[in-house]
C-alpha cells in the first residue's frame, strides 16, 4: 500500500517444464509421482534452521516483478509512505523483501501474525494504516487480485490494480479497482496520470488523478 503500496510485488516461477509428447520410440513418458511420493533429499547444511543454505531453495524460484522496486522508489520520492500489506509469515516475508530489494524505501510491513483474517477481510489493510498512522483517505492500495481490491474497499481505501495476479481487467474493475494497469512497469511509466501521482495533503482525500477534496 502507498501510505499504506500493496502486497509484496514478487512472483514465483512454478512448474517443472513441459514433458515431451513421446520419446523416440513413440512411447509417452511416465508421469512423475506427486510431491509426497518423491524421494526426499538427505539432511544437509541447508536443512538446519538458520543455516546459510536454508534460504536458497526459497530464493531460487522467486524474482521481483519488472520495475517493482523502481515503482516503490518513485512513489517514495513523490512523498508516499510505503507499507507492504502482506499476509506472508515472518520468514516468507523476509525472503520476499530480500528478493524485492527495496527496503531502503519500505517504511513498514504487515504479516500473517498481525491479523486474525487475511484478504478479502480488511484486517491487513487496517493494520497497514495503523503502522504508519494513516487514514483511509490518505492511502491508496496497489494489488493484483479481487481480494486485494475488496479488502481495501472495506476500509474505504481506493485500489489501483495490476494484471500480474492472473485476473482480467473486467474482474478487477468489477471488484472495485479505480485503475487497472498491465503491470508494475506500465503503472510506473504512467504515474503522472494516476491517482498515485502525488499523496493527498493531510485533511484531504483523493478523488481522482491530481484531484483532492476536503475530507468531511
Amino acid at each position: 500500500m502507498t501510505k499504506a503500496a500493496g502486497p509484496g510485488p514478487v512472483r514465483a516461477r512454478t512448474g517443472d517444464g513441459a514433458h515431451p509428447r513421446r520419446d523416440r520410440h513413440g512411447r509417452r513418458p511416465a508421469a512423475r509421482p506427486p510431491p509426497a511420493q518423491r524421494p526426499r533429499p538427505g539432511p544437509g547444511r541447508g536443512d538446519r534452521p538458520g543455516a546459510p543454505g536454508a534460504v536458497r531453495p526459497l530464493l531460487a524460484p522467486l524474482r521481483a516483478f519488472d520495475a517493482a522496486a523502481g515503482l516503490l522508489r518513485d512513489l517514495a520520492g513523490r512523498g508516499w509512505t510505503i507499507v507492504l500489506a502482506s499476509s506472508a509469515s515472518g520468514r516468507d516475508l523476509e525472503v520476499m523483501r530480500r528478493v524485492l530489494d527495496a527496503d531502503d524505501v519500505i517504511d513498514a510491513a504487515t504479516r500473517a501474525d498481525d491479523v486474525d483474517a487475511s484478504k478479502p477481510a480488511p484486517d491487513l489493510v487496517r493494520s497497514a494504516l495503523t503502522k504508519v498512522g494513516a487514514g483511509p483517505g490518505e492511502a491508496v492500495f496497489v494489488g493484483d487480485t479481487p481480494w486485494d481490491v475488496k479488502a481495501a474497499a472495506r476500509v474505504g481505501v481506493p485500489c489501483v490494480a495490476v494484471l500480474s495476479g492472473g485476473f482480467g481487467e473486467a474482474v478487477l474493475r468489477s471488484a472495485g479497482a479505480v485503475e487497472v494497469h498491465a503491470d508494475a512497469a506500465r503503472l510506473l511509466s504512467g504515474l503522472d496520470r494516476s491517482i498515485l501521482a502525488a499523496p493527498a495533503a493531510p485533511g484531504r482525500r483523493r478523488v481522482g488523478p491530481g484531484q483532492v477534496e476536503v475530507a468531511p
